[in-house]
This record gives structure tokens, C-alpha cells and sequence, in this order.
């Protein structure tokens, strides 16, 4: 609460962020640093002031592992790991510049929740469900569309635990999507799976929406051009 404290409730320190990219009424009043504006302190939620690190905190201790979102406290917490921490506070220090827009109101997702706080996420796109273009076209398979996992809690095989938390869910199913551009970093991710998981490498594909046959790249594929293209080089 000190951070929240020392910044005074006026015009240049509170503003509001829209919760969801296709419902713009949904928005949450936030606290900032009138010296840097893109530092959310605090978030007002049911009528007080949380510090942004309290938001993600539950002192619900069967709320451990990968749960879907489902309640509407849920959304807040996927929106501050999203447009918050990720965007905000962890994303200038990331190598590469990917960003998120702030998630779908319908968008599927599962927070990451490790010792009492959530530590990360995923966002899926379901198969059947429209590309949300105007045009009424659907996707044609399952697709993880964003994933998330705060800089402290790397390098621990979680973004490892994301993906195979994917392909379980739709195990089913013949052909698993990941959404283009796949940035470095899961890219290396993807290569350490499909090392341990040979398995699924015929089922993960880079995909653009919709995901008919022609916009799609196989990822083990990707990994294998990549890595014979590393060794031209040296």
C-alpha cells in the first residue's frame, strides 16, 4: 500500500483502461505515477484502493496450477497480468516486442497460479468460434493466441506447462494452432516440447486466422529450417 499511498488521488494520477477490446463500457479506474503515467500503482475495485501486486494474490489455496477463467474477478486478474503487468511493466524489459490488445470479453483463457499469486496465462481461440472480423468466417481449430509468464518465474518449465496444458485440453483433436507471429522466445519453447513431445509435432502449426490448410506453417518444421539455417550461417 506505500507505492499507492504516496501518489495523490488527482487528475493527472487516476485514468481508466477498458477491460475488453469489444466492450468499451467495461473499464476499471486505475492509480498511476504522475512522473511516469504508464506505472499502475493501484486499481479501484468494489470501492478500494488495491495495490496492483494484491490483485493478483489469492488466499485460496486449492487455486493452484492452471484454472480457467470464469468469473468476472478472474477477467481482472487475466487483464492486469495482460494490459498491467505485461504491458506496462514487464514488456520494455522483454527482448522482443511483442504485445497483446487487451482480450476478448468471450476470449477463453487460463491463468497460471503458483504459491497464492497468478504468475501467467493463456488465451485460446475455440474451433467453430468467429475470427471476430465482420466477415462470419470461423476458426478451424483450436488456436493458442496469447501466453504469458512473468519475468521472476521463467526459466522454471512453466511456459513448457502452458503448451502441454494446451495440447491435453484438445487432445482430440487432429491439428493444434499457435498464433502468427511466434515470437522468439516461444519459438524456443515450442522446440523444447516437441524435443520431449515428438508426438505432437505433426499437430502444432503457426497459424493466421482462420486457419484454412494454406495459412498454416508446421512449427517443428519452423524449428528444423531455423536450426539448418543457424548452421549455414556458422
Amino acid at each position: 500500500m506505500e507505492n499507492a499511498c504516496a501518489v495523490k488521488l488527482e487528475a493527472s494520477s487516476v485514468s481508466f483502461c477498458t477491460m475488453h477490446r469489444d466492450e468499451p463500457q467495461h473499464q476499471l479506474l486505475v492509480l498511476v505515477n504522475p512522473q511516469d503515467t504508464k506505472t499502475v500503482v493501484a486499481v479501484y475495485i468494489k470501492g478500494v484502493w488495491w495495490p496492483t501486486e494484491d490483485v493478483l494474490k489469492t488466499s485460496d489455496p486449492a487455486r493452484e496450477g492452471l484454472i480457467k477463467v470464469r468469473t468476472f474477478g478472474e477477467r481482472i486478474v487475466l487483464f492486469m497480468l495482460n494490459v498491467v503487468i505485461f504491458g506496462r511493466v514487464e514488456r520494455n524489459l522483454d527482448a522482443d516486442d511483442m504485445f497483446f490488445l487487451p482480450h476478448s470479453v468471450m476470449e477463453q483463457a487460463k491463468i497460471l497460479w503458483r504459491n497464492g499469486a497468478a504468475v501467467g496465462f493463456y488465451t485460446m481461440k475455440m474451433k467453430g468460434s468467429l475470427c471476430g472480423d465482420g466477415s462470419g468466417i470461423c476458426y478451424m481449430l483450436p488456436i493458442l493466441d496469447t501466453a504469458f509468464i512473468r519475468r521472476q518465474h521463467r526459466r522454471q518449465g512453466l511456459a513448457m506447462a502452458l503448451l502441454q496444458d494446451f495440447c491435453k485440453t484438445f487432445q482430440e483433436d487432429e491439428a493444434l494452432g499457435i498464433s502468427c507471429p511466434i515470437s522468439a522466445a516461444m519459438l524456443q519453447v515450442c522446440r523444447k516440447f516437441l524435443l520431449i513431445h515428438p508426438e505432437e509435432r505433426g499437430r502444432l502449426w503457426e497459424v493466421e486466422p482462420p486457419g484454412a490448410w494454406g495459412q498454416r506453417v508446421n512449427i517443428w518444421l519452423k524449428v528444423q529450417l531455423q536450426q539448418s539455417h543457424l548452421l549455414e550461417s556458422e
